[in-house]
């Protein structure tokens, strides 16, 4: 429970500066990019403050024998360098 509310915490306190910065940059520029990586960095950052491990799924996947695309093994596979 104390872990959910970080992680929401951390994302209403996030929100405001997205919207101020990264709605009128992709107005600006046309371009979504801005907005789509600031988003994903507050998701993925605020997964990470309530404690999950990103290569869990695919360690478990694994284990029990499914298969994963090579694409997404891939991605996987950076992400967890850069951790």
């Amino acid at each position: 429970m104390i872990r959910a509310a970080i992680m929401l915490g951390f994302w209403a306190l996030l929100m405001p500066f997205v919207a101020l910065f990264g709605f009128p940059w992709t107005i600006l520029t046309g371009n979504i990019n801005f907005l789509y990586r600031i988003s994903m960095w507050g998701a993925m950052t605020g997964v990470r403050l309530a404690g999950v491990r990103r290569l869990a799924l695919e360690r478990k996947a694994r284990a029990e024998g499914l298969a994963i695309a090579d694409d997404l093994y891939a991605q996987l596979h950076t992400l967890s360098l850069r951790a």
